[in-house]
């Protein structure tokens, strides 16, 4: 996949990573097995961290309690990723039900449809390979506490499957069975998946009559509670339903109407997110355009992109100006110059670049965002911090009449810090927090910063680049050095990069510059101050 191919599919910030995601091949051709565990066990779910509540702990064992399966949405043998449950619980023997039943290991089962899309169906590719077999099927629930939201639309869509009401059963206590059938996971949501993934899929469309309606856009009702709403969306829907779009809120039909709109339809326009996972009952060749709320990345959907074979084209309309979830809360969605920039290479038409968001769209984004995060001061927090940062850079760039460079550090026991601008120090040098990962970039094109970092262990790096992120997180890993360095292009040839770093030793480094190692061996890192300057003479190295 070249870089031409991509230059109409993507209207987003950070194109190099979506680059990445985009052209990575997820489609895996290993052979599924399926494990019949005699006299096996199945836990029921136990949050591992009672705040979260979708990473647990339970799933199938064998009869000495040993762990079998659960589910994991990560390329092993990584563990600890939401919705997952990936190892089992200690439980007294008396504590067990007894069942003489065969059963199938179905999975796991959250409320929440996007993911049970995603998550959830992993196995289903063998009840549809076997729709005679009248063995239940055994789910974990995730959050037990919204089992009855469930039948609004699970037993729904695992009738359409050929899974009828009476085989399904959510597990509350631990059981042993007779046997337990455990086939294998056909897709790791974010890393992998095999040619079974869509054959539940498949198998719903054929039992559906297709819809006429050739040109849809997917929204949200505004009369369904949920924990996502996004600011100024009429606007979007307006401007498709000139251009022959029908616009529709899915949460208003029935779940066979929803699969028969997106199986009839040709071209689907919706927003990034659950509305998007829609797209796994289209047919190949179908063309989706998926506009994005906030500017995160999207492995799950270029996943199914693949998949099912889609015309795909990814827009950038996020505006939010104050803290923004991937999963809930509020955003601001406007004419971003990604937006423009796709409206004008694909509809012909050249919009205003001077035009601003009404004050009353605003207005109710604050409203409503302050409302959603008023229980929650770390959030405000952040938010306050992420706009403070984005002024910085805004008078930095005023200041000097070009794009700045900006970096992101990670920080033992304080995560990702708010972004940094050349000249300023990011990290705690009067704290023991190592730096655990960086990135760095111009916040507008300019040039090419390239870098690497140090580990004792295992030395440098390979040289990464404009906001790639360098080091690890999750891991408890500190990196020992850092190497920057502008490109050779006749803008990088005009500056000097100069960094240092602070060491828990209390002290700080020379200052080094354009490519120059600077690491210790010995003693973590918890700053670093990185400058740009412009070259004039040998005067400019030592940091003045």
């Amino acid at each position: 996949m070249n870089a031409n191919f991509l230059s109409d599919r993507l209207y987003v910030p950070n194109v190099e990573h979506w680059t990445r995601i985009c052209t990575k091949k997820y489609f895996s051709d290993r052979p599924l097995e399926v494990r019949i565990v005699e006299d096996g066990i199945i836990l029921p779910a136990r949050p591992i961290d009672e705040k979260d509540g979708y990473h647990c702990r339970g799933g199938v064992c064998d009869r000495d309690l040993n762990f079998v399966a659960g589910y994991n949405n990560l390329p092993p043998p990584q563990k600890n990723g939401t919705y997952c449950i990936d190892e089992a619980y200690a439980v007294e023997r008396s504590e067990l039900e007894h069942s003489a039943d065969e059963v199938i290991f179905g999975g796991i089962l959250v409320c929440h449809f996007g993911h049970f899309l995603t998550d959830c169906l992993s196995r289903m590719w063998y009840i549809v390979q076997n729709l005679d077999d009248t063995r239940k099927v055994v789910f974990l629930m995730l959050k037990t506490s919204r089992l009855q939201e469930l039948k609004t639309w699970v037993y729904q869509m695992f009738d359409l499957m050929g899974l009828s009401e009476d085989r399904v059963v959510i597990l509350e206590k631990p059981t042993q069975f007779k046997s337990v059938t455990v086939p294998d996971q056909a897709a790791r949501i974010k890393h992998s998946f095999t040619k079974e993934f869509l054959m539940p899929f498949e198998h719903v469309r054929s039992r559906v009559r297709p819809s006429t309606v050739k040109k849809i856009f997917l929204t949200r009702s505004p009369n369904v509670v949920s924990l996502m709403h996004l600011c100024n969306q009429e606007y979007f829907e307006e401007f498709f339903r000139r251009r022959g779009f029908t616009v529709i809120a899915p949460e208003t039909l029935s779940i066979t109407d929803q699969v028969s709109l997106i199986t009839g339809a040709d071209e689907v326009v919706t927003f990034l997110g659950t509305l998007a996972h829609w797209s796994l009952f289209s047919h190949k060749g179908a063309r989706w355009t998926f506009i994005n709320r906030v500017d995160g990345l999207a492995s799950r959907q270029c996943l199914i992109n693949e998949a099912v074979g889609l015309d795909w084209c990814f827009v950038s309309a996020a505006m939010s100006f104050l803290y923004a979830e991937q999963g809930g809360g509020t955003c601001l969605l406007g004419p971003t110059e990604h937006w423009q920039r796709y409206v004008i290479e694909h509809h012909k038409q050249r919009l205003d670049p001077n035009v601003r968001l009404p004050r009353p769209i605003v207005n109710d984004y604050i409203e409503r965002w302050c409302k959603y995060f008023s229980g929650n001061q770390k959030r405000r927090i952040e938010s306050l911090e992420k706009l403070h940062s984005r002024i910085s850079i805004l008078e930095r760039q005023v200041e000097c009449k070009r794009p700045v460079l900006c970096f992101d550090v990670h920080s033992a026991q304080r995560g990702w810090l708010p972004t940094n601008v050349e000249g300023d120090i990011s990290g705690f040098f009067d704290e023991e927090w190592s730096l655990q990962a960086i990135k760095i970039k111009f916040n507008e094109p300019f040039c090419n910063v390239r870098y690497s970092v140090y580990y004792p262990d295992s030395g440098w790096t390979s040289e990464l680049a404009n906001g790639q992120q360098a080091g690890v997180t999750g891991k408890n890993k500190a990196f020992y050095g850092i190497s920057i360095r502008l490109d050779n292009s006749s803008v990088g040839s005009r500056f000097d990069v100069l960094y240092r770093v602070h060491s828990f030793k209390g002290n700080w480094s020379m200052w080094r510059r354009n490519g120059e190692r600077i690491a210790t061996r010995d003693c973590k890192l918890n700053a670093i101050q990185i400058k740009l300057l412009p070259r004039v003479g040998k005067e400019q190295s030592d940091g003045r």
